[in-house]
């Protein structure tokens, strides 16, 4: 007999609503970051590393971009990026 009373609840435990997404959506501008993922990327490409084995050490920003230091496995880089131009890279 008690088992029919925590049906209902059980029932209620089982169902869960997913939550809504957000009504509104922030744009993100073209910031630090995006450039900081652009450089480890070309890193990562250039010492075929996974971008997971890199680590940001810096990021200094220029008058048109940022210069951002990578640690690789076995080396230090140095990528320079922003203003609309590729990732130009040099070791350490």
């Amino acid at each position: 007999m008690r088992a029919f009373l925590l049906l209902p609840m059980l029932a209620g435990c089982a169902s869960t609503a997913e939550p809504e997404p957000p009504a509104y959506a922030v744009p993100a501008p073209l910031s630090a970051m995006s450039l900081e993922t652009d450089c480890v990327a070309a890193v990562a490409d250039a010492t075929d590393n996974s971008q997971r084995a890199l680590h940001v050490t810096a990021i200094t920003p220029l008058e048109t971009g940022v210069e951002v230091i990578v640690e690789a496995p076995a080396e230090v880089w140095v990528c320079r990026t922003g203003g609309g131009r590729e990732p130009e890279l040099s070791r350490r």
